[in-house]
């Protein structure tokens, strides 16, 4: 469950040092903690709040919120932030239907023990929000899941090409149909990778 942290800076008693106050909100309970910070670390964080246009609090709960939901677990799987232009690079001697395969391959291999390693269960919803979380913090693509009833949506968009697409296709496959046993139909095009799926 995501929370709202509330963030101050205050001085310490050493003029080189300032305390940092997070209040975490979770269902009306504040929990206050206190940590003691370098100078040179908080001034760091006012200047990377204010290069990004954002308030001290809002850049910290930022980034707490994605060492919580993401930074903490990818690590250990050995994430990499890769440019888009090598991407394309490394996909680029493979067929279509080897990307396909590729995707599907490592559901097994890496993506189903990522998500069983953040959420513990092996669920659809699980699997959603591991999409959601991949796009959002390691900006690989842009996921969005929409609903209408019994009918789902799942589009993948991102910059990197149709073998690209491809990869993202063989994983829905892999995580659908191989894992979960939904059945989930695929369309791809250069810049966009979209899964159907009924419950």
């Amino acid at each position: 469950m995501r929370g709202t942290f509330t963030v101050e800076t205050k001085p310490f008693k050493s003029t080189h040092e300032r305390i940092l106050i997070v209040l975490h909100r979770i269902d009306g309970v504040n929990v206050t903690r206190a940590i003691r910070l370098e100078k040179d670390l908080d001034s760091l964080l006012q200047k990377m709040a204010k290069d990004e246009r954002m308030t001290v609090n809002g850049f910290v709960n930022q980034l707490l919120t994605r060492y919580a939901e993401w930074d903490r677990y990818s690590d250990s799987w050995g994430m990499q932030h890769i440019r888009p232009a090598l991407l394309v690079l490394l996909m680029e001697r493979q067929s279509i239907d080897e990307a396909r395969a590729i995707g599907r391959s490592s559901v097994g291999a890496s993506i189903r023990p990522a998500i069983e390693d953040i959420f513990v269960e092996f669920t659809l919803e699980n699997v959603i929000e591991f999409y959601k979380r991949l796009g959002m913090y390691a900006h690989r693509f842009k996921f969005q899941d929409t609903s209408s009833g019994r009918k789902h949506v799942m589009m993948i968009r991102h910059e990197t090409g149709t073998k690209w697409s491809a990869f993202y296709e063989g994983t829905l496959k892999g995580l659908f149909e191989d894992e979960l046993g939904i059945s989930i139909k695929t369309h791809i095009s250069q810049e966009v990778c979209i899964g159907r799926y009924e419950l």
